[in-house]
């Protein structure tokens, strides 16, 4: 499917007694043409944690941004973009953030827009942790 989505990561640096439990400050915006719906989204996050487990077996500091694009980017076209606004042509968008845990907010588009200039209003689908999406979106398609 076409469905065209952008996935901000967000990378928070984070300290919690003592440890380091996120090293960097970053923000990438990534824009990916097709299977951005809730359930293909699902299967982006889990490839990209398979991808990032298997990456820590070999590299000691691989994070999720780099996972991300590593794991998605055979799955389709992908690209780094500037914001959710960038493409006038999507249909979801997804807010990770990750500092002490994985966090998602995912919004929907309520309508398309025509140009990139078209203030389109979006309405949110999903808010809170991001093993919580991908077990309740798994458990939603299972009772279909």
């Amino acid at each position: 499917m076409s469905t065209r989505g952008t996935y901000q990561i967000t990378m928070q640096y984070t300290e919690k007694d003592g440890k380091i439990l996120t090293h960097r400050d970053i923000d990438v915006c990534i824009y990916s043409q097709n299977d951005n719906y809730p359930s293909g989204a699902v299967e982006k996050f889990k490839d990209t944690l398979k991808t990032q487990k298997e990456l820590k077996e070999q590299l000691n500091n691989i994070d999720f941004i780099e996972c991300f694009i590593a794991a998605n980017t055979r799955n389709g076209y992908i690209e780094i973009t500037g914001n959710h606004d960038s493409h006038y042509d999507t249909v979801y968008a997804y807010d990770i953030l990750i500092s002490d845990d994985i966090y998602l907010k995912c919004y929907k588009y309520l309508r398309w827009g025509n140009t990139l200039t078209s203030k389109r209003d979006k309405e949110l689908y999903y808010d809170g942790l991001l093993i919580d999406f991908i077990n309740n979106t798994a458990i939603e398609l299972l009772d279909k």
